[in-house]
């Protein structure tokens, strides 16, 4: 379609069309055709030589996201956009095409206005159903059935952007307003609309009772035909709302409604009104149900569960512990000791007597610990059980030892006390559970205590005792050992007595058992630090004690130096965290410092090249192409040098001296910079007759980057009408054994005294309001500063503020004699390698692997240059398939690109070397790519390549690279 113009009798073609048409000159944007669809959208007739710009977009200029810049002749670009000026969303097709002479770009508009807005409304019912149904998991929640409605309300509402939602239940003639959500910044209403006669809702009702919607998405359409509910509506600012019914059961129990939902989406909210409506009704009468069905129950069976505690008590206590040794029943109102179990025939014969005293008495001869017996008869006393249980208590325990065999073993004696519920006597189940383990990790804690913790204790979180279970003599609440005393008491006491006086409230509160509860059911471990009143700092470790969480055990050490060596690394690790950033920014300040650089002469090139297509002189011409690639060639030796200035950075930079034409290099340098001068209306002078006419040796890329860094800052600072000027001169005799010196001076707006002092650190930059619209990164003096000093030389300035700006810089430049005799062989010698160079290549069969159409159509020129055959792959994996279906011997050499679609130059080389043909292992492959750095080359090799062209494309170079690994074949 590209190649092929459109007639205008095609227009009656485009006008049958009901889809918009336009055609435009991709030049100049003029409107050269328009079909009568496109007319009518814009109500235009007259649309010749008008831009499209301005008619479709109401723009000044060419639009942004124009397509005409993004396609070539015969590529088309489909894509979706929304006029604003007519609000019709179109998919667009433009194609680049050929019309009435005219390279020009067709658009055809697909309006799918219409389609986007069903499908929004399909997407936005979509989301409410999903909506709905996350609100009926909640209402099917076990929580109250007033959490689950006000949850429900909440999200649905806020989901909405509704104002209110609300539930009215009916009593009889009456009806309240039971339930509300708010938007915020809305007042309730529910305090309102309380025990309101239903006649005010007359209308709704036959509504209602059908079981339908009352829909009124403007009150203003009741003003005249229902005052009355308008004055009920207006005055609490509802402009529409929407009410459902609640029934069960064909029953009407009340209506749900949205006050100001989004009037737009009546439709669609109308069902799911309705479902929510449905689902709360459903909800509100399980509650009812559910709420008489227990209170029924309740009622009928309190008997009963007594009875069923009773045995479930006695069945638990036969069987919970297990570890247990013995156990007995006791009936301490009638004194009778019976039906007792144990292993051990000693034990079993504290039940001889009979009665409750007489096994007490028993047991009491078993104890040989003094302290022991004591507290048995303090505690194992029918007469005081029977008080105990009056007061409340149902359990007694003590812990005892007794002599074996073996040695001693420890047992805790429990008494459990209840009602029976029969006769009314208070029973009781004694036990001795064998606790010899617990001791034994008791004794494991006092042994922690002594060589690493200095207190552990164990909290109730029920009951907010504590009891401590060692300590190095430093608890710090109490003079003696806590023994099951209250926490919150002992902890306060304590945290004043050893807690650093600015942290004592602080510490209080970090200890308090409402923080350990809150913070171990968060995360199951507690750990927190306090220093001391003597300097020292302290930690506890608090975590739960045991599964039932029940329990907490709380141990506190001495992490004073831990915590100063800790923080000794911490700071050595931030120190290291700063130091990698301020490297990782410098970095990147340098990186982007040197865009400009290589902006500089790709200015010469852009500047030369519309410069030599716009003159008719020859002569012109082929100066205007020495100057480009004069500025192409220095372009690709800054981009070499930006990818190796990591080297600069580290000090690794060595001087590479190379031998040039003096005049003509200090020329070239200067003339690259003219059109970067003539742009910002800068007089760049310079008079290359007066540069020292000779052969010197220098390393010419440091060289150029010191005087391209100093005309591109002098040109910079230097305000639209001023001059800058650049003088090359020898220095004879030498000054300090330099040879040279470059001059560079302008008239820009020059630099303050003080910041002469600092010009020359990396990223400095003096900010003054002269210069605030001149982008750069301070970097520039930095470099030269570092390459002359590198060389040996000398670099100053002399300025002032609004005075403009001298740089001198004086190096040891070296003067290169040539003899003519030399000068003639190495021309010859020239000359004569050119020669084989292009008997070597000419005939030859090059398979060219790149995939951008420009750079395989520059290699292609370069390679038939020297008459060598070329064929184009565009891609890795069709080199390799050109190269399988080749005959043996048919391709001398390949030239890879390395970055390609499908497969890259890596893979194809792979690809063609494991060919089963006697030419994929020996054929030269030629790698031809941006890549520069070493390791680039290396895995270049590594892959199998047997040279390496660097782009942009040095023809002398890729033809001394061909010489090269065809002779070497």
């Amino acid at each position: 379609m590209a190649n092929s113009g459109l007639a205008f009798d095609n227009a009656d073609i485009f006008n049958s069309l009901n889809e918009a048409v336009y055609i435009v000159d991709s030049r100049t944007h003029e409107l050269l055709f328009m079909n009568k669809a496109f007319q009518d959208w814009f109500q235009v007739k007259d649309y010749r030589g008008r831009k499209c710009y301005d008619l479709i977009q109401g723009r000044t200029a060419a639009c942004d996201f124009c397509s005409i810049p993004l396609l070539k002749p015969g590529e088309s670009r489909d894509w979706e956009f929304k006029n604003l000026r007519l609000g019709v969303e179109c998919i667009l097709k433009d194609t680049i095409i050929t019309y009435q002479g005219h390279e020009a770009m067709l658009e055809i508009a697909f309006n799918i206005t219409q389609l986007t807005q069903e499908r929004a409304d399909k997407e936005y019912v979509l989301r409410l159903q999903e909506k709905l149904l996350q609100d009926i998991k909640i209402l099917d929640r076990p929580e109250k059935l007033e959490t689950r409605i006000n949850q429900v309300f909440q999200d649905i509402g806020a989901y909405l952007g509704a104002d209110r939602i609300y539930i009215f239940m009916f009593n009889g003639a009456k009806m309240s307003n039971t339930y509300e959500w708010c938007r915020a910044g809305v007042e309730p209403q529910i305090q309102n609309l309380q025990d309101m006669d239903v006649s005010s809702i007359n209308r709704w009702l036959p509504y209602l009772e059908r079981r339908e919607t009352v829909a009124v998405p403007d009150i203003e359409t009741i003003r005249e035909s229902d005052p009355e509910e308008y004055a009920v509506m207006a005055p609490q600012d509802i402009q529409s709302y929407l009410e459902a019914p609640l029934a069960v059961n064909e029953k009407l129990y009340g209506f749900v409604g949205f006050d100001n939902p989004p009037v737009d989406k009546f439709e669609q909210l109308t069902p799911v009104l309705h479902s929510l409506a449905y689902v709360i009704s459903s909800a509100m009468m399980r509650e009812l149900h559910e709420t008489h069905e227990r209170q029924h129950v309740d009622e009928m069976t309190v008997r009963k569960q007594e009875i069923d505690n009773y045995k479930r008590l006695v069945e638990q206590l036969e069987n919970m512990y297990p570890n247990l040794i013995a156990s007995f029943q006791l009936n301490l109102t009638k004194n009778w000791c019976g039906k007792g179990r144990s292993e051990l025939d000693f034990v079993l014969q504290q039940q001889a007597s009979g009665t409750a005293d007489g096994y007490f008495e028993e047991f009491f001869k078993l104890l040989t610990d003094p302290d022991q017996k004591q507290e048995f008869r303090q505690l194992f006393n029918r007469e005081k059980l029977l008080q105990r249980f009056q007061e409340g208590e149902t359990k007694v325990a003590l812990e005892y030892s007794l002599p074996y065999a073996d040695g001693l073993h420890w047992r805790e004696g429990l008494l459990h006390m209840f009602k029976n519920p029969f006769t009314g006597d208070i029973e009781a189940r004694t036990f001795a559970i064998n606790i010899d383990e617990r001791k034994i990790r008791e004794s494991i804690i006092e042994e922690l205590v002594g060589t690493d913790y200095d207190f552990v204790s164990v909290v109730n979180l029920i009951t907010g005792r504590v009891t401590e279970f060692g300590s190095k003599g430093h608890s710090y609440a109490a003079p003696g050992k806590l023994v099951n005393v209250d926490y919150e008491q002992a902890m306060m006491t304590a945290v004043r007595n050893f807690i650093h006086p600015d942290q004592v409230e602080a510490a209080i509160k970090a200890h308090s058992l409402a923080t350990i509860k809150a913070r171990l059911a968060a995360d199951g471990v507690y750990s927190l630090v306090f220093p001391t009143k003597d300097g020292r700092e302290e930690s506890w470790r608090i975590s739960y004690l045991n599964g039932d969480k029940e329990q907490a055990l709380i141990a506190r050490k001495d992490v004073t130096r831990f915590l100063q060596k800790e923080r000794a690394q911490i700071a050595e690790l931030q120190q290291a965290k700063l130091d990698a950033d301020q490297a990782n920014q410098a970095k990147s300040n340098f990186l982007n410092g040197m865009s400009h650089d290589l902006r500089t002469p790709l200015n010469g090139i852009l500047g030369f090249t519309d410069l030599a297509l716009k003159t008719q002189d020859k002569g012109q011409r082929e100066d205007y192409l020495r100057k480009i690639k004069s500025s192409g060639e220095l372009l690709a030796d800054l981009v070499n040098d930006t990818l190796e200035m990591s080297r600069i950075e580290s000090g690794k930079l060595e001087l590479k001296p190379e031998t040039v034409d003096g005049r003509s290099f200090w020329e070239a340098l200067v003339t690259a910079m003219m059109p970067a001068a003539a742009m910002r209306n800068v007089r760049l002078e310079t008079d290359p007759s007066q540069y020292p006419a000779e052969k010197i040796k220098v390393d010419a890329l440091q060289m150029k980057k010191v005087l391209l860094n100093l005309i591109s800052n002098a040109l910079k600072y230097t305000p639209a009408g001023g001059k800058v000027r650049v003088d090359i001169q020898a220095l004879n005799p030498p000054v300090k054994g330099c040879t040279r010196r470059i001059t560079v001076q302008d008239t820009g707006i020059g630099m303050s005294q003080e910041f002469m002092e600092r010009m020359f650190e990396p990223f400095a930059q003096e900010h003054r309001a002269e210069a605030q619209n001149v982008v750069g990164t301070g970097l520039g003096l930095a470099i030269v500063k570092r390459i002359v000093d590198l060389m040996g030389g000398f670099i100053t300035a002399q300025s002032k503020v609004n005075g403009g700006t001298r740089f001198t810089v004086d190096l040891p430049i070296e003067h290169w004699s040539e003899q003519p005799e030399e000068t003639a062989r190495l021309q010859a010698q020239a000359a004569h390698q050119n020669q084989d160079i292009q008997a070597a290549l000419q005939g030859r069969q090059v398979l060219l692997c790149e995939d951008n159409y420009l750079n395989a159509e520059i290699a292609t020129l370069l390679l038939k240059d020297k008459k060598l055959g070329v064929d184009w792959a565009k891609t890795g994996q069709e080199g390799v398939e050109k190269f399988r279906d080749s005959l043996p011997g048919y391709y001398d050499v390949v030239l890879m690109d390395i970055r390609m679609p499908v497969l890259d130059g890596y893979g194809a080389t792979a690809a063609i070397r494991k060919l089963d043909r006697a030419d994929a292992a020996i054929v030269p492959i030629v790698a031809m790519t941006a890549n520069a750095f070493t390791e680039d080359i290396a895995m270049a090799k590594d892959a199998g390549m047997n040279g390496y062209v660097t782009k942009p494309i040095a023809p002398q170079h890729l033809y001394q690279t061909l010489y090269k690994v065809l002779t070497q074949a």
